[in-house]
């Protein structure tokens, strides 16, 4: 065999180099892939931190205050204690940790919270003794 026999390989033709334009399509296309990448990255962010947020909130029962208040904001007149928790108990907010008395401790909790914050307390009492109403000083509120 000659070497006259072989069959030459064929050349690609060489590409034109890029122009300013091809430069500047380039630059957009990786700034657009960059702001998406980044737009990606913060929802996987947020979305991590609303699944610790969710997470915790499933670990923390919420507080028997919390929930009196809860209750207390859907009643336009005082209420007392014992129906507060079985408000509470029955809309699944709260029920007491093994306690004998839960309407006391609610009553009790209640009361050290108006003393302690005064007009600023979510809470208010009744005119009966031993009756308690959502404060309807705070804008929250009003009904």
């Amino acid at each position: 065999m000659s070497a006259n026999t072989e069959i030459p390989k064929k050349r690609k033709p060489r590409k034109p180099p890029p122009t300013a334009e091809d430069h500047a399509a380039l630059a957009e296309a990786i700034a657009r892939f960059l702001d998406a990448r980044e737009a990606y990255r913060i929802a996987k962010v947020n979305a991590r931190e609303a699944r610790k947020a969710l997470r915790r909130a499933k670990r923390q029962p919420m507080s028997g205050l919390n929930a009196a208040y809860k209750v207390l904001q859907g009643y336009c007149a005082p209420i007392d204690a014992h129906r507060i928790v079985k408000e509470m108990a029955a809309q699944g907010l709260w029920k007491s940790p093994k306690g004998l008395t839960p309407a006391g401790t609610i009553s009790v909790s209640i009361k050290r919270d108006i003393k302690a914050k005064g007009a600023a307390s979510r809470f208010a009492r009744g005119k009966e003794p031993g009756t308690f109403m959502a404060n309807p000083l705070l804008p929250e509120n009003i009904w």
